[in-house]
């Protein structure tokens, strides 16, 4: 389990109760001519919840992941074969911030000590 915060996209956003909204986090990085894109399952909790609802925020949105976990589950399915899964717990959000602050934050999620 890592904590991790940074500025991601959201898209496949859907409310599962009032207390959990699933969906899709993605980061991209242009490298020479071509673009890499990251997909990231993700859960949102607490007062991520409460900032997707006020904010408005939509598909294909910028956010930036204020507080979170980065987990990864692997399990063995019936034919035997093992698979794994990276799934990003969310539990705060907030504005993007502009470039014009002292530290200027790139699409990627950050690894937190």
């Amino acid at each position: 389990m890592l904590k991790v915060n940074g500025q991601v996209y959201v898209t496949n956003l859907r409310e599962v109760s009032p207390r959990l909204i699933t969906g899709t986090v993605y980061t991209f990085e242009k490298l020479g001519e071509e673009f890499k894109t990251t997909f990231i399952k993700a859960k949102f909790v607490g007062k991520a919840i409460e900032h997707l609802i006020t904010k408005n925020v939509k598909e294909k949105d910028k956010v930036f992941v204020k507080s979170g976990i980065l987990k990864s589950n692997t399990w063995t399915n019936k034919e035997g074969k093992t698979n794994a899964q990276v799934e990003l717990t969310v539990f705060e959000l907030d504005d993007i911030r502009t470039e014009t602050t002292e530290t200027k934050e790139t699409t990627n999620i950050s690894i937190l000590d």
